[in-house]
């Protein structure tokens, strides 16, 4: 896009150039700016092209890295139910034990 519009200020000022009352030497200075002013468009064009094909690059590592995370997030959660079943799983079992030592101790006296 940019270097389409360079083409254009090039291409209007060769033909203000022809057209225009202006000396030789003018007319190729005039076409000389113009001729720099489009190459400079097309090395800018050139620069945010390569920097849009960067930023989609780091763009779709960072969402390849985001979904990693979610599914270790999703694992670690998983996990942690499991652990919390176990837990309530021994916590039982040990009331379960002090119930009934308390139980013998009590049947003793």
């Amino acid at each position: 896009m940019v270097a389409e519009m360079a083409k254009r200020v090039a291409g209007k000022a060769s033909k203000t150039s022809k057209t225009s009352k202006k000396s030789p030497a003018k007319a190729a200075g005039s076409r000389r700016r113009a001729a720099s002013a489009a190459a400079a468009m097309a090395a800018d064009d050139s620069g945010l092209q390569q920097k849009l094909r960067l930023s989609q690059a780091k763009s779709e590592e960072l969402q390849a890295q985001c979904s990693k995370l979610k599914a270790e997030v999703l694992t670690a959660r998983t996990r942690i139910e499991a652990l919390e079943g176990r837990q309530a799983e021994v916590l039982n079992r040990i009331d379960w034990a002090i119930d009934s030592l308390q139980n013998v101790i009590d049947d003793e006296h």
